[in-house]
């Protein structure tokens, strides 16, 4: 049952994630962003492409501190997505970069590296050590961030380390 729920609650923040930051141009008669919300769909959200997540999390070897558990869990909810249909009818890209919890110039070198596979979503950053340092980074690239870090009082909207594309 916890399964389940954790891949409810990932697909949840996923889509409302790619849906608020959806294309504004209504040139495709789509309502913007690619997704269809009327007409022959039934209200029922409808991609036309892949809903790409990029994963921000190490694994095991990669640092002292890396476990695999967090990338195995994006990886078991993306399997279980896909294999219900996916969202919107498309399947989830996962993408993986590992981002170091010691080096932050090291750390936004990554960040902009997964940017590179133009994620609709980034999930992970384990730490909240890392939001000063990505913080100018994730409001450039514009693209949500969903940390597994707990927010510290600066990282939150408004301080210092927050930025209106992060959320925990």
């Amino acid at each position: 049952m916890r399964r389940k729920t954790v891949s409810s609650v990932l697909v949840a923040m996923l889509v409302l994630a790619a849906a608020a930051c959806g294309d504004d141009d209504d040139s495709s008669g789509d309502g913007g962003g690619g997704a269809t919300g009327g007409g022959d769909s039934g209200g029922e959200l409808q991609l036309d492409e892949p809903l790409r997540i990029g994963g921000l999390v190490e694994i095991a070897g990669e640092s002292p501190a890396a476990v695999d558990g967090f990338n195995n869990g994006f990886e078991l909810a993306v399997e279980e997505i896909n294999a219900a249909g996916g969202v919107g009818g498309q399947p989830i890209e996962y993408t993986r970069e590992p981002l170091s919890i010691f080096d932050p110039a090291r750390a936004q070198s990554q960040f902009l590296e997964l940017l590179d596979s133009e994620p609709s979503v980034i999930v992970g950053i384990p730490s909240n050590t890392q939001f000063g340092p990505l913080k100018s980074q994730i409001d450039r690239a514009q693209t949500p961030v969903i940390a597994i870090a707990p927010l510290s009082d600066a990282a939150r909207f408004g301080g210092d380390e927050g930025s209106e594309f992060l959320w925990t």
